[in-house]
């Protein structure tokens, strides 16, 4: 239950129809979402490889996951991803140090 008795996670929705339309406050939770996301491939990253990240040397490092050819094409052969074990060889590392 969150302030004044009510469900928290019923008041969300008119909350962000009201920020919708213009008739309650503003709400941008695009920051608070990006964050998350990025502690939690930063926390994936760590138990592959081992390594202790720090943030600021995380959003500078040139790593990506990203499969290089990858095709929308029916037809297309996309790349089978290798399943990380921890201490596994090939797990790429972020440089930018």
């Amino acid at each position: 239950m969150g302030r004044q008795g009510r469900n928290s996670y019923l008041q969300e929705h008119p909350n962000l129809i009201a920020s919708i339309r213009g008739t309650g406050p503003y709400y941008n939770e695009g920051v608070q979402v990006a964050e998350s996301s990025m502690t939690a491939i930063m926390g994936r990253q760590t138990a592959y490889t081992g390594e202790r990240l720090k943030w600021d040397e995380f959003m500078r490092s040139d790593l990506d996951l990203m499969p290089k050819n990858l095709s929308f094409d029916l037809d297309a052969k996309n790349p089978v991803p290798q399943i990380p074990t921890p201490g596994m060889p090939g797990i790429p590392v972020p440089t930018g140090r």
